[in-house]
């Protein structure tokens, strides 16, 4: 497995709950169609398939991680699974879109498995992006900006707050021929002004009591708190 800094290349069957859920056992044979076009087009440009997943309907069937070396070749490489997933003579008239998102770091490897804050964010990007586009950050996007993309050019999104990553990301959509590949960012937003939410109650211990003992008693109908959402809870819950 490469090792050092790396492109990670999350691809992502777009509405695969939805595709096992019309087709039922059906869905088997089409999903195994789209891991051979994975394994195909990730191999052809030397990248190294890190999940190989079993032939089933699965959530797991449905996403694969690949490393690059390259962060060129991994770019390549998500042109080419688009195209290949564009092209594909699917089984009844049924199109399998696919959602890619690319992210440069430096992962850790454990028991045979990259693990670590960059593989979280290159499937936050894949899961944000719709079907039919390629996502990069802006780590990769920095390693391939001056690069032959083969007429791929990268679109500026500006900064996003993706699902479960603390700060906002800064995004790119890879275009081919001067047209963005696929339809606005999903499961995304601008950030706003407001300064990322604190991770723990600290410093107000004595506060902290006195809220969770009005909590406890049976006199109390209401009690207010004002702050980030979730306060309440998060600060009585081991304490109520």
């Amino acid at each position: 497995m490469p090792l050092g800094t790396l492109t990670l290349l999350q691809v992502d069957v777009a509405g695969g709950d939805e595709l096992v859920e019309r087709l039922g056992e059906g869905a088997a044979a089409l999903l195994a169609r789209h891991r051979k076009l994975v394994r195909r087009e990730v191999a052809a440009r030397g990248g190294y398939l890190v999940d190989a997943p079993a032939a089933s309907g699965s959530a797991s069937a449905r996403g694969s991680l690949a490393a690059f070396s390259s962060a060129r070749d991994a770019v390549l490489a998500a042109v080419a699974l688009q195209g290949a997933h564009r092209e594909e003579r699917w089984p009844g008239e049924i199109a399998v879109g696919v959602r890619i998102g690319l992210h440069t770091g430096e992962p850790r490897l454990v028991k045979g498995r990259y693990v670590g804050l960059d593989v979280h964010r290159a499937t936050r990007i894949a899961a944000a992006a719709a079907a039919g586009q390629v996502l990069l950050s802006a780590s990769t996007w920095e390693q391939v900006k001056q690069a032959d993309l083969d007429g791929a050019t990268g679109h500026d999104l500006g900064t996003h707050r993706l699902e479960e990553l603390r700060y906002p990301e800064h995004l790119y959509a890879l275009a081919v021929d001067g047209a963005a590949i696929g339809e606005p960012l999903v499961a995304a937003h601008r950030p706003s002004n407001l300064p990322a939410q604190a991770t723990a109650f600290v410093g107000r211990e004595r506060q902290l009591r006195e809220v969770c003992e009005l909590v406890r008693r049976g006199d109390v109908r209401l009690v207010t708190l004002t702050g980030p959402g979730e306060i309440g809870r998060a600060s009585c819950r081991e304490r109520v």
